[in-house]
């Protein structure tokens, strides 16, 4: 789940962002080898919450200088 919020005339954006939320990270298991029987459950804490600020500072890209590129003139016989 994450969450996002433009602020400061979209010059910065707040991002929040949580994993596995509601823990369903979880596995059984069973295990039978001769006379050995083993089951449990594995519960991994996997929860994750993260906070993303960015700022954009107004700086341009540059300049395609292609698009003002001319095709010399033709040169004709003489």
């Amino acid at each position: 789940i994450s969450f996002n919020k433009a602020v400061f005339k979209n010059k910065m954006n707040i991002i929040v962002s949580a994993n596995d939320i509601f823990q369903t990270n979880q596995y059984s298991f069973n295990l039978q080898q001769a006379a050995i029987v083993a089951k449990g459950n594995r519960l991994n804490d996997t929860r994750r919450v993260g906070l993303t600020l960015r700022y954009n500072f107004g700086i341009k890209p540059k300049q395609d200088s292609s698009k003002n590129f001319e095709a010399p003139a033709e040169v004709g016989n003489q």
